[in-house]
């Protein structure tokens, strides 16, 4: 035990991957909070790998729930990795409130991780209506969010799957 709490383990993650259900999703979540055997607090929040399997775990588990899961609390850093996970088809489902929770994310990682998936699974006649409602959007405005959104419907479709082929790869 290391200060009173179980370390992470990914043979945790790995268990709820394929026997867990939606209630253990919280629980899930909650595993980013230990950290491993041997690292330091602040190296486990920082922790990729645990990341990733916390990420593909709470995705399979929410198998169908796709949107009901963005709409769950959890650290910035796992929705991000969540949207990379998701299908073109989860992406297109979202409805606007949910994009708009992302855009208006306090942090770059999930609008960064949503918009270029968006542009690429949604038609040009839903992206522009989506920029129609992001201009009237009361909230906080990004301009990455109209950038994005905008590129969508100027563009033709090979030359929106170059940018954001480009794109990825310099996150990466």
């Amino acid at each position: 035990m290391l200060g009173g709490s179980v370390p992470f383990s990914s043979l945790e993650a790995e268990y709820f991957k394929k026997h867990g259900e939606w209630q253990d999703i919280t629980l899930l979540i909650s595993l980013l909070d230990r950290t491993d055997a041997g690292t330091s607090l602040l190296a486990g929040l920082y922790d990729d790998d645990k990341l990733r399997l916390v990420a593909e775990a709470g995705h399979a588990i929410a198998k169908g729930r796709f949107a009901e899961l963005c709409a769950l609390t959890m650290p910035s850093r796992l929705l991000a990795r969540i949207v990379e996970l998701a299908s073109d088809k989860e992406i297109g489902e979202l409805d606007d409130s949910a994009l708009f929770a992302m855009f208006g994310s306090d942090t770059d990682d999930v609008r960064n991780g949503i918009l270029p998936r968006i542009v690429k699974a949604l038609s040009k006649t839903k992206l522009k209506k989506l920029i129609a409602a992001y201009e009237e959007y009361d909230g906080s405005r990004y301009y990455a969010v109209f950038y994005w959104l905008d590129l969508g419907i100027s563009l033709p479709r090979r030359e929106i799957l170059h940018a954001i082929e480009v794109s990825t790869s310099k996150r990466s």
